[in-house]
Parts: structure tokens; sequence; C-alpha cells
């Protein structure tokens, strides 16, 4: 299943997202483009066209041609919904915000900006009001069915042709564009629309395979530049908008023209609407259900329902700990999923909060900041609710501790004899379930504690990380598994 986490790929032309080699490719070479390498001025420049293929992969994994629908009630057999059903939520006028940033970094911090200088970016910065409008006046209707080798379940996609306006209050955003709308669910559909920037009327090679060939241009007073490049232009403005009954959000992302008729790829500069934890995904009242996913208030309920946990130590000992629960506020956000597949109600609900364990034997007295997960697994047609540290709050501080951070941060009291001073550090990892039970819910899962030899970082977390002869092996130092009866046997 193709992705559409923004967060990741977070480039789109032509209503595709950009491969993840093509995309690693951009970010690793700054997308050097064979052309004028002198003195010329941009107006002289030929148009610039981001790299690409219209034939990318789409969201079934491979599509078959494109059938013309007589009418937005026109439904496919095979799909199970029409465009009415889409465009009912999506059109008319949606009040957001877009926040604009000259230092667009990724979940993890990294840097989503291959200038060379820093980047600038005008007439503003921080968020605004943004007005977004949907229109539809009898625009085409189109229906892709599953190619070759398209995901299982997959019933295929409808694009609509519809008109989109944005107005932003500083005037960053002052455009009218012809775009697509697409979908695979009838949850969610997603608007995509590449749009070139600079002051350049010829039709060059190609050109005509692009948005361009729609009429679009930027009208606004946007501009994405490089700070150390005087000559720098915004050659490229793409534009992804994910729509649902929740509402509209996503980002803007460019390119940038330097030196040499170089451009530079930047991802996610502009944030439209109110993001989840990772990527877009709507703040969402704790009693709004979405799809065939539970509100987040009865996730919260279950969380506080539990009570108590059973559980076995690795040395066999049973363990019986107490368990509370403190929802985080304005934390719940619902993920509606715009590519669906047969049988599974598209989309995730997260929530935040505060965990608390208490082992009678004093071993864990701990209050832990983690998140809720609600999803639908595509291929199984169940559901699963998955308990972890939180993203809200920073998932690296638990990877590198010792003893006393462990104790007095952590609340985890290490084994006497443990010999902590072998380890350069220590990893706290706590993955667990919230499962039903006979009598109510009940937590399913593992605590653990590794330690980690000089120079020697845990798995995965610096994978160019030298190995040598000296350095110590990982260790796994304390486990409790939950879910253990407890009265169980050995």
């Amino acid at each position: 299943m193709a992705s559409f986490d923004v967060g990741i790929s977070g480039v789109w032309r032509d209503g595709w997202a950009m491969t993840a080699m093509q995309l690693s490719a951009c970010l690793l070479l700054a997308c050097n483009q064979a052309g004028q390498t002198g003195d010329e001025g941009a107006s002289e420049r030929p148009p610039f066209v981001p790299p690409g293929s219209a034939s990318s992969d789409s969201a079934c994994g491979s599509e078959g041609e494109a059938m013309a629908l007589a009418s937005i009630d026109d439904s496919p057999g095979t799909l199970g919904f029409d465009a009415a059903t889409i465009l009912e939520f999506a059109l008319g006028v949606h009040e957001t915000t877009v926040r604009f940033t000259d230092r667009p970094v990724d979940e993890f911090g990294g840097d989503l900006a291959s200038t060379d200088g820093p980047l600038q970016v005008s007439p503003v910065l921080g968020r605004e009001p943004l007005s977004i409008e949907l229109q539809y006046t009898d625009g085409e209707v189109r229906y892709f069915p599953p190619g070759p080798g398209s995901q299982s379940g997959c019933k295929g996609r409808l694009e609509v042709d519809v008109e989109l306006r944005l107005r932003s209050e500083s005037g960053a955003l002052e455009d009218h564009w012809s775009a697509v709308l697409s979908a695979t669910s009838p949850a969610a559909a997603v608007v995509a629309v590449g749009v070139p920037t600079e002051v350049n009327d010829a039709q060059g090679p190609g050109l005509e395979a692009t948005d361009a060939a729609l009429g679009n241009r930027l009208e606004g007073t946007l501009e994405v530049v490089d700070g150390d490049d005087s000559r720098s232009s915004f050659a490229w403005l793409d534009l992804w908008l994910e729509v649902s009954e929740l509402g509209v959000n996503g980002w803007l992302s460019g390119w940038v023209r330097t030196r040499g008729d170089r451009v530079s790829l930047v991802q996610n500069f502009g944030e439209i609407g109110v993001h989840c934890v990772w990527g877009p995904g709507y703040r969402v009242d704790p009693e709004t259900a979405l799809g065939g996913l539970p509100p987040p208030a009865e996730l919260i309920a279950a969380m506080e329902s539990v009570g108590e946990a059973s559980g076995r130590w690795a040395d066999g000992t049973l363990a019986v700990l107490s368990v509370g629960f403190e929802y985080q506020e304005g934390s719940a956000c619902a993920r509606p999923q715009w590519v669906h597949f047969d049988g599974t109600p598209p989309g995730e609900v997260l929530l935040g909060g505060t965990l608390a364990l208490a082992d009678a034997d004093g071993r864990i007295e701990a209050s832990w900041p983690v998140e809720l997960e609600a999803r639908n697994l595509f291929f199984e047609g169940s559901r699963e609710v998955r308990v972890g540290f939180s993203r809200l709050a920073d998932p690296s501080s638990s990877l590198s501790l010792t003893a006393d951070e462990l104790r007095d941060r952590w609340g985890v009291l290490m084994p006497t004899g443990a010999e902590l001073e072998r380890f350069a550090q220590l990893e706290l990892r706590f993955e667990a379930e919230l499962v039903a039970t006979a009598t109510g819910h009940g937590l399913e899962g593992e605590v653990t504690v590794t330690g980690y030899g000089p120079h020697m970082p845990p798995e995965g977390f610096d994978e160019m990380a030298p190995t040598c002869a000296t350095c110590g092996a990982s260790e796994q130092l304390l486990q409790l598994t939950l879910g253990v009866a407890a009265d169980a046997g050995p």
C-alpha cells in the first residue's frame, strides 16, 4: 500500500506522490537540473518542471484506464460510493489557518529544506487565518478501477475536476486554481496541485504535462528563497490538502531555484490546519466518532477502567500492579484515511495522557506520558489499541538513561546486583495493547530495561555507529510481562 503521509513524502505533482526513491535522491543531490549556468536573469530561465512522473504508483498499487462517469451520482459497482458523497462535505468554504515557517523539520527534527543558505519565507511567518473554498461547476468525473497487481481489497479511485480558491490574511495566498479531488474512501479526499511560480510564461518542453496546462499561476505574494542567494527564486509550489467531514488540513512544499540553475527541494514550509502528533490529522472533541472507530471518550473510559494489571518479572515472580490513567485535555485527534480497502472502516484515533503504574513490591512506581492509538488493520479487518510512550512528549527521552534517571524520573527500581556501571546507557521501553477481558479491559505488553556497553547505542538508534571488538554488548536487565494471570503457574 502506498503511503500518503505527507510528513514523509511531502511533494505532490499532478495528484501523485513523489516516490521515496525520487525524494531521497532529491534531498541528497539537491535536485541539480541541467540548465543555464551563468549569469542569465531569472526571467530568461527555462520553465522548471519538478522531477517525477505522473505514472507513479497509485493508492492501490496499480490502476486501470480511466473511465468517464456520466454524473457525480454515478457510482461504479465495485466502489460503493459516488462523487456526490465526497462533494457533500468537500464543497464550500472551509475556515482554517496556515502556519508559515522558515525552519521546516520532520518528526525527528531533520531539516526539510535543501537550500544551501537559510530559508526565507515571506511576507509573513507564523500562523494566520486561511479561507479555502472548493467549487464544482460540472467538471469531469473519472473512475480508475484497480489494475493488475493492485492491493487486495482496493476498489479503485474517483477523480473530480474542481475549482480551488485560497485566501490568507496577509495575502501570501490569494489564488484561484483548477484542481483535482481524488478519493478511494467515502471518509476523506485529497486535493493536490502543482503551480509554477516564476515569472515566465514560456511553454517549455514537457510543461504542458503539468498543472501549468490548466492555467494555474501563483497570484498571492508568497515568496520562498535562499537567504544567501539574492538571485534565487521560488520556482514551484506544491499544495496538498486532505478534506473530510472533520475539516481540511495539509501542507505547502516547493522548489527554490538558485545559482547555476540549481533547484532545491523545500518540504512543508506551510502547515494548513492544526495537525495531530505526526503529520495531518484533526483535533477532535472526545465525543467525536470517526467511521467505524470508537470516539476518544470510549478509549478514555476503557483505560480509566483498567484499574489493575497482573504480570510476571523475568525471574518468574508474579506481580500485581495498580493502574491509573489521566487524559491529557485537547490531545484527542482523528486521522481519516483516504486510502480505503474492503471491509475496514478507514482511519485512526489518537490521544495522550498519563499512565500511573505501581507494583506492590516497589519495583515500579511510575507516572509516564503515554499515547493511545486505535486503528483498523487493513488486511485483517480487526481493530487494535496500542499504548506506548507518547510522541507528544520527547520520544527519545527514555533511550539514554542513567540508573538515577531511571529511578527518579521514570519510577523504575533496578534489581540489586545489576552492576549498572558496566553500561554506558540504559534504555526503557514500554509497549502494550488495551484489550477486552471477561470483566472489562486490561493491558497486555512488556516493560523492559536494556543496558548498552561503551559506544554501543540501542539497535536502530544510530545505524551509522561503528562497531568494534572492545564495544560492550547489549543485555536485557529487567523485563515485566503484563497480562499474565495472577494465579498463573510457573
